[in-house]
């Protein structure tokens, strides 16, 4: 599945087909936005039993901030790790009590943007070059 995704991806960048439904793959800008909402909100549903973890560069999509504000008002662990710009503001009572931000700076900029959402065997990762911005 993962392998015909990325074919009809550069497919569909090169002109050679529709934008296409993907099985495995989240391509920005077309689905990224609802599809993080939807994993933010199903997380928000276990409360105290649901965990999510990111790491960007870049955390400024109001409607993303605010499903993650929506998340810990049910209790659920969010830990963010963010290298840039964060606009959330964590550890406010009432608001973002379960949120925490750390900040990882250094020589070089980070590539990496991985997402957990979820524990254990249940856990989903993804794994991106996109930031949590209106853009994506």
């Amino acid at each position: 599945d993962l392998g015909a995704d990325v074919a009809e991806l550069f497919n569909h960048l090169t002109g050679y087909s529709r934008s296409p439904t993907y099985r495995k793959l989240v391509v920005a800008p077309e689905a990224m936005r609802d599809a993080f909402a939807t994993r933010i909100a199903r997380e928000a549903a276990k409360g105290p039993a649901g965990l999510i973890t990111l790491k960007m560069n870049s955390l400024v999509d109001p409607d993303l901030i605010e499903a993650l504000y929506e998340a810990s008002q049910a209790g659920t662990r969010i830990e963010l790790i963010v290298r840039g710009i964060c606009c959330l503001r964590p550890g406010v009572p009432g608001l973002s009590e379960t949120i925490s931000v750390r900040s990882i700076v250094g020589r070089f900029l980070e590539h990496s943007r991985i997402f957990r959402f979820g524990t254990g065997n249940e856990a989903e990762y993804l794994i991106g070059s996109a930031d949590l911005m209106p853009r994506n």
